[in-house]
């Protein structure tokens, strides 16, 4: 899809918005975008200490932290899992398959924030967010040994 057909894609269809939403961690959820065919573009801040997500779904993701520090668990269909660190100093694309299980930890003294789209908007009552857990919690000193990518 070349960039023109993209952007029309955007505006057809699609809703701008800014819906705010306080989360539980003490984190905020910005929802910008919305379009039943593009999915969902959102925002997401987390506090120090603070983990989100330990779920998994039927659509994929793309997140890219843009400030602070995060650790980053995935673990793929059939059992592949990954721990990874990344820094808004360096942002990169995170990728996340549907049927994924993932999370994502503030692992910096101030407030983490990353931007995610989904290629699905996400509906409450669809009850596609299955919870997930790490088999073996994995935090602290085995953070380290992977570095910042």
């Amino acid at each position: 899809m070349d960039i023109g057909n993209f952007l029309r894609v955007l505006k057809n269809g699609g809703k701008l918005t800014l819906a705010i939403h306080k989360c539980a961690d003490g984190g905020v959820l910005y929802e910008i975008y919305k379009h039943p065919d593009f999915g969902q573009l959102a925002i997401r801040t987390v506090p120090p200490g603070k983990r989100v997500g330990e779920h998994f779904h039927n659509m994929e993701e793309w997140w890219l932290v843009f400030r602070g520090e995060a650790v980053v668990r995935l673990e793929y269909l059939g059992g592949t899992r990954w721990l990874k660190h990344y820094s808004g100093k360096k942002p990169k694309i995170i990728e996340l398959p549907a049927g994924t299980g993932h999370d994502i930890k503030n692992v910096g003294e101030g407030e983490m924030a990353f931007i995610f789209w989904a290629e699905k908007i996400y509906d409450p009552e669809s009850h596609s967010r299955v919870p997930w857990q790490w088999k073996n919690n994995i935090w602290g000193s085995d953070v380290e040994t992977f570095g910042i990518i």
